[in-house]
């Protein structure tokens, strides 16, 4: 019997180191670490984000990372997946394979610290996030429009009465590649999109609230992508605005051939407040 137990011990004792070897050395770079709630988010925002983009490639991942986070990844970052799976990532390329292959069940959980960033907003270059917290304070602090919603949050991150999706004037899915007055910087951030000198905001004539879909002069192009809104041949940034209500004084599109101004404060084209030319319009 007792030859019979040390026999069983021995057996035990195998296999247990057999299962201890196989767990070190399997090649899986596996952990166990918890859950990041702040890595994910930014995983899944850019799964989102790139699944909308018809043709998504490195370069609008990094856009969109600035557009929603204000930084890009400085390589390599070390990713785990939901089933303590590490991988090493070394480039934009990479992390869009990875964050194209994010699904409800196989999904990013966290990510290794310190990573270094480049910050695109502050006055530094580049910063090192040690933690957790110090992430979701980079993300969080994004406010492209100062209203207190972080950009990946706000669904008009200029705050220009435009929603960003509307923003996509190119139909692509990427809301960072369209600057219609090529004046440098996205529709998304660019509170007069047409650069006519009149706020994208301001561009909504007559009884009409909704920026996106006020077109004075029916030619198909909505007000704040129109630089001459009522077809006048007088630029939207020439017809004063002398009630300062904000808006162009040809109320939209109706004027009396004088260039839109209103000279006598009245909010209506002036000569008096006439309509010199019959179009129903003072």
């Amino acid at each position: 019997m007792k030859n019979l137990s040390k026999l069983s011990t021995l057996i035990l004792i195998a296999i247990f180191s057999l299962t201890a070897c196989t767990k070190k050395d399997d090649g899986s770079n596996k952990q166990d670490t918890a859950l990041d709630v702040t890595a994910k988010k930014v995983m899944d925002n850019m799964h989102t984000t790139m699944s909308q983009i018809s043709q998504p490639d490195a370069q609008s991942l990094d856009r969109n990372l600035v557009q929603n986070f204000g930084f890009t990844f400085m390589y390599p970052i070390t990713l785990t997946y939901n089933n303590d799976v590490t991988v090493t990532v070394n480039s934009s390329s990479q992390l869009l394979d990875i964050v194209n292959g994010i699904t409800e069940i196989s999904y990013i959980k966290a990510i290794n610290y310190p990573f270094n960033i480049d910050d695109q907003t502050a006055s530094r270059s580049s910063s090192s996030i040690n933690s957790e917290a110090d992430l979701r304070t980079t993300i969080d602090s994004h406010d492209s429009d100062g209203d207190g919603v972080p950009n990946y949050a706000d669904t008009d991150d200029d705050n220009d009465s435009v929603a960003d999706n509307q923003e996509d004037v190119n139909h692509d899915g990427d809301v960072t590649n369209d600057d219609s007055d090529n004046d440098g910087v996205a529709n998304v951030n660019d509170t007069d999109d047409d650069g006519d000198g009149v706020p994208t905001a301001d561009e909504t004539y007559g009884s009409s609230n909704d920026v996106s879909n006020t077109d004075s002069d029916n030619d198909g192009t909505p007000n704040y992508l129109d630089t001459d809104s009522d077809n006048d041949g007088v630029s939207d940034g020439q017809d004063n605005d002398a009630n300062g209500d904000g808006n162009v004084d040809d109320n939209g599109g109706n004027d009396d051939n004088n260039g839109g101004n209103d000279n006598n404060g009245g909010g209506n084209d002036d000569n008096g407040g006439n309509d010199n030319d019959n179009d129903g319009g003072n």
